[in-house]
């Protein structure tokens, strides 16, 4: 893989590039629930529909996800007799996307204090 770390910090330590990228999944984090605060705020004002701000516009709908779940549908088709384990897993491999890529978890250190 290519090292396309920005020269920004190109200079830093580990240490200072780990710690910076903890405060800013930090700050993230508050956004983040800040933000949900708000959608709830909002969806128990207006239910659905649409609402103005002066600068922003809301819109609140209802959506529906359906998800097929293959594992049961390949099972329910091979007690079927209509396929074999081998013909579903080829069918679900051609049916498929896969995507690859490196996931980065931080979290706040807990600090042990030593006993004395």
């Amino acid at each position: 893989m290519r090292n396309k770390a920005p020269k920004l910090y190109h200079n830093s330590s580990t240490e200072y590039v780990i710690d910076k990228l903890g405060h800013i999944k930090a700050k993230l984090s508050d956004l983040e629930n800040q933000s949900e605060a708000l959608k709830e705020v909002l969806i128990t004002r207006i239910g659905t529909g649409e609402a103005e701000g002066k600068l922003f516009r809301v819109t609140i709908s209802s959506v529906s996800l359906w998800r097929l779940n293959t594992d049961k549908v390949g099972r329910s088709v091979i007690r079927a007799g209509l396929a074999t384990k081998e013909t579903v897993g080829r069918w679900l491999r051609k049916n498929s996307k896969k995507s690859e890529f490196l996931k980065v978890g931080i979290k706040a250190r807990v600090q042990v204090k030593k006993a004395a």
